[in-house]
């Protein structure tokens, strides 16, 4: 697995620095600028004040991985996936070009504030996107059956969407590379935890690889969860989706993989967690239907993606101590797979075919 090391913390007046100079953006309040929590990369809010009388716009200012740099037309193929989706009517946050014209500036670590150059990172700005995160929010069936329907209408916007660069080989949290866990299966501390882990990976080999030709493959987003999901509140006093964040991890893969990440996300924590998420399921099915090979595998995917991303939390804080927020939700995921472990798959599949089928949610 490719070591990440993640960019350097970069001070305000840096940041400030950097906009004025490679995007022309003016007046930038220092006051705003606030870092945002972040897997690998490092992402800053701040406000940009325009206008008489005075406004405020807000942005994200974003410095990425070093691995980036190296993989410039994978950045610049996800920015058109991006733009491609907005064309199709599902807000994201788009990136803003640079005075050159170009969504991606390369500055080095001097630049950043660092006593050396360094290695060069690609910076970006993207629009702000209002909303909450869903993560903030209590998920009532009606909500949770919408969120489901913007990622299957974000899946069938992609599945027209071509780009070469996105056919990323040995990218850590494919599906087709889950087996390549076992090596770093060490670095889970726990041992009832790494049993797990090795009891899931084996039902993977087992149950789901056979299927894979069956299985609907295209371009997905690959990383839906609650803080990359936005939600409004309307003046009726209920919340509405109001668009998707973070198309870094956009690659080729399964579509029954992009709904069992986002189930694997949203329902560590829950009671009943199998028929909470009974809604989710109704609202992709709606909008992009799974095959009955597809729903035969959910159960098998849903756990292989907890422990993807469990294990690989394990392996990046070993090398980053300082980031906990890689922390964060690992119980979560292993509590939510030792309780779909303890229930006959047989019993699962039946409520998540009969979820499939159930036109209640969107009726209401």
């Amino acid at each position: 697995m490719e070591e990440r090391p993640r960019p350097p913390n970069v001070e305000p007046q840096y940041i400030v620095r950097i906009i004025e100079n490679y995007f022309s953006m003016r007046e930038v309040d220092v006051t705003s600028i606030s870092q945002l929590p972040s897997y690998e990369d490092k992402n800053y809010l701040f406000a940009v004040v325009t206008g008489d009388p005075p406004a405020r716009e807000k942005y994200v200012f974003k410095i990425s991985n070093i691995h980036y740099t190296k993989n410039q037309d994978v950045v610049r193929a996800t920015h058109a996936a991006m733009r491609y989706v907005a064309e199709k009517g599902i807000p994201c946050s788009l990136p803003v070009p640079s005075t050159s014209g170009d969504d991606l500036v390369l500055v080095n670590e001097g630049q950043l504030g660092r006593a050396a150059a360094g290695s060069d990172h690609i910076i970006r700005v993207f629009r702000y996107l209002p909303g909450v995160p869903l993560a903030e929010i209590d998920l009532d069936p009606r909500l949770l059956y919408s969120v489901g329907e913007i990622a299957g209408k974000l899946d069938v916007a992609l599945q027209s969407f071509q780009n070469r660069a996105l056919q990323r080989d040995g990218r850590e949290f494919d599906l087709e590379q889950s087996l390549d866990l076992r090596a770093v299966l060490p670095t889970i501390g726990d041992l009832k935890h790494r049993g797990i882990a090795e009891k899931i990976l084996n039902m993977f080999e087992d149950h789901v690889m056979p299927h894979l030709p069956q299985l609907t493959y295209g371009v997905i987003h690959g990383d839906l969860h609650d803080l990359n999901i936005l939600a409004q509140m309307t003046a009726a006093g209920s919340y509405e989706l109001s668009g998707v964040l973070d198309f870094a991890d956009c690659f080729y893969s399964y579509y029954v993989y992009e709904l069992g990440t986002l189930m694997a996300e949203l329902m560590p924590k829950k009671k009943d967690p199998v028929r909470w998420v009974c809604p989710l399921v109704a609202g992709y099915q709606h909008t992009f239907p799974l095959n009955a090979t597809e729903l035969g595998c959910l159960y098998h995917v849903v756990l292989t993606r907890l422990c993807i991303s469990a294990t690989l939390c394990h392996t990046y804080y070993q090398r980053d101590p300082s980031n906990t927020y890689l922390l964060s939700g690992v119980d979560g995921f292993w509590e939510l797979a030792e309780e779909l472990l303890s229930i006959p798959k047989e019993e699962v599949d039946i409520i998540w075919r009969k979820a499939s089928l159930d036109t209640s949610f969107h009726e209401n």
